[in-house]
């Protein structure tokens, strides 16, 4: 019996969670573990790697693969050298993108035409933003531009097709999942 994931709470760890199998789901309240997200992880990357159209899972995800690979790249480091966490909460009109200059962020010194500084967790997520950013909870990183703006493409595409809800923990809840060896998709529940 395979399961997977499923949210219901917010950012997950700690929340609780739906085991779904082939045949039925099974709503288990249990604390999510680091170890719980991780396997997550590699079950959508297999997924997604394999072509599986029929991989289910419980909340939306959103793969960013080779195609746009530094953006790729860098969520896959975020996530598995920082430790930063691949389940967020869409946060509707997102921070404005102008305290990168004012703090004066190093890692974005340079952006430009050709390389724009790329924030994971996403600005427009309850993880990402200035004041995370502050607590080290955010990674930025310059990437290139075209790379960095067909990453948030993808990533509207997902909220917008998913129909997340801003300020809901259940209806906010996403998947960021880097593929840097697949392609970029999205998948929402049921599809």
């Amino acid at each position: 019996m395979m399961g997977f994931l499923a949210a219901s709470g917010k950012a997950l760890v700690g929340g609780s969670i739906a085991i779904l199998t082939s045949d039925s789901e099974v709503k288990i309240d249990k604390k999510v573990t680091q170890l719980d997200i991780s396997l997550a992880r590699v079950k959508a990357r297999t997924c997604v790697i394999n072509g599986d159209n029929d991989c289910k899972m419980g909340i939306p995800v959103v793969f960013f693969g080779n195609d746009i690979w530094e953006a790729s790249q860098h969520y896959w480091e975020a996530q598995t050298l920082m430790g930063l966490s691949a389940i967020l909460n869409y946060k509707s009109g997102g921070g404005g993108r102008d305290w990168y200059t004012r703090l004066s962020v190093p890692q974005c010194w340079g952006r430009g035409m050709t390389q724009k500084c790329d924030e994971y967790p996403f600005n427009s997520t309850e993880q990402g933003g200035k004041e995370n950013y502050k607590a080290g909870r955010v990674s930025l990183r310059l990437v290139n531009a075209i790379h960095n703006g067909a990453a948030g493409t993808q990533l509207q595409k997902m909220y917008s097709a998913c129909g997340l809800v801003s300020g809901s923990p259940m209806e906010s809840a996403f998947a960021a999942i880097p593929v840097p060896e697949g392609v970029s998709d999205y998948s929402c529940p049921g599809d």
